[in-house]
């Protein structure tokens, strides 16, 4: 009998919005992360929220920073989506989405500035609001800034000419999370693409802010429910 440990089996693919997992899932823990995911299988899968409520369904839809674990036997199509991409990158994922979006469950923020999803199966084309020029310009440059190291608050603030502690309410009120949380998600999504790449994970972590490859697997554990080991297990098979 396979194990749920060993039942992760699949592709890992980073998209311009986010990534996406086509295969099977094995075991993970409650987690959460900044991604919003949408979960697709031909059979029913149940994906338990972080009071212990179990949702069943073939199209899930599941909020930002929402706890939730994923019960699935057999292949699934998990699709995560960054709130703080581009429009045009998430317009451009939602458009190939919709036609999937058929009889939903969603597993709803409570927050309403985290809601995601709701937005969307009403139609709206992009789910959150327009993003203040100055924000994108700071998103720009933290993007470059984390390809030669760590990035720092006053630095992102300055990018949008903004004050620090302005600039840490402007991001909250712009994408309802909170800039440090951004800033990790972005480190661990260049993390993952090194590890699904090829690279070793000690590597990956370096290379991408964490202090080390113990770092880098537990905020990977909290943000997938999976460890960095079991990732670069499954692209080696």
């Amino acid at each position: 009998m396979t194990s749920r440990a060993s039942a992760w089996a699949g592709a890992l693919e980073m998209t311009a919005a986010g990534a996406r997992w086509r295969g099977g899932v094995g075991d993970n823990g409650v987690h959460r992360h900044l991604a919003a995911q949408a979960v697709f299988a031909e059979t029913p899968v149940t994906v338990r929220d972080g009071a212990g409520r179990a949702w069943t369904g073939r199209c899930l839809l599941i909020d930002p920073l929402e706890p939730h674990a994923l019960e699935a036997e057999g292949d699934v199509d998990l699709v995560f989506l960054e709130p703080t991409r581009g429009s045009a990158f998430l317009e451009a994922a939602l458009a190939e989405l919709r036609l999937r979006l058929t009889d939903p469950t969603v597993i709803e923020a409570r927050a309403p500035a985290l809601r995601f999803w709701t937005p969307v199966l009403m139609g709206s084309t992009s789910p959150r609001r327009p993003v203040p020029p100055a924000l994108s310009v700071s998103l720009a440059a933290i993007e470059a800034a984390l390809a030669d190291g760590p990035v720092r608050l006053p630095d992102a603030a300055a990018a949008a000419g903004l004050s620090p502690d302005r600039y840490r309410h402007a991001f909250v009120e712009a994408f309802g999370i909170p800039f440090r949380r951004h800033l990790l998600w972005r480190r661990m999504a260049r993390a993952l693409a090194r590890v699904a790449g090829g690279q070793d994970i000690t590597g990956a972590a370096h290379a991408c802010g964490f202090a080390d490859s113990a770092h880098l697997a537990r905020s990977m554990r909290a943000c997938f429910g999976i460890s960095a080991g079991r990732l670069a297990a499954t692209r080696a098979r």
